[in-house]
């Protein structure tokens, strides 16, 4: 068994396994509340373009998105919703929206499209 041990810490660091992250409750929880806001933004954005939200994204998606952009988790692939023409659909909105670069507000209550999407103003001290 000790013969087992020495060979384990004879192995140079570089060939060790990577150990994976751990990720914070914190930030799963973060993660669920920012993506369903973004799923939001993303129904009324497709409702907008008569375009099934389902065929742009699901809730994997947008999660992947948020720990993509906001966590920096870019070591894996890029997100669909930043890829060809979801991206053209609601790309640059919902990075934008996760940047604080735009407000959402309510603007038409009775619309299929209630929300409307404004540039943020910057804030005054």
């Amino acid at each position: 068994m000790l013969e087992c041990v020495q060979r384990g810490l004879a192995i140079p660091k570089s060939e060790l396994p990577r150990r994976p992250k751990k990720r914070r409750v914190e930030s799963d929880q973060d993660e669920q509340v920012v993506g369903q806001l973004l799923g939001i933004a993303l129904s009324n954005r497709c409702a907008e373009l008569s375009i099934a939200r389902s065929l742009v994204a699901t809730t994997a998606d947008l999660r992947h998105l948020v720990r993509w952009h906001l966590h920096g988790e870019q070591d894996g692939s890029t997100p669909r919703l930043m890829q060809g023409w979801r991206a053209d659909v609601c790309g640059r909105l919902l990075t934008d929206l996760l940047d604080g670069r735009i407000s959402v507000r309510v603007a038409h209550p009775e619309s299929d499209h209630p929300l409307v999407f404004e540039t943020a103003s910057p804030e005054t001290d």
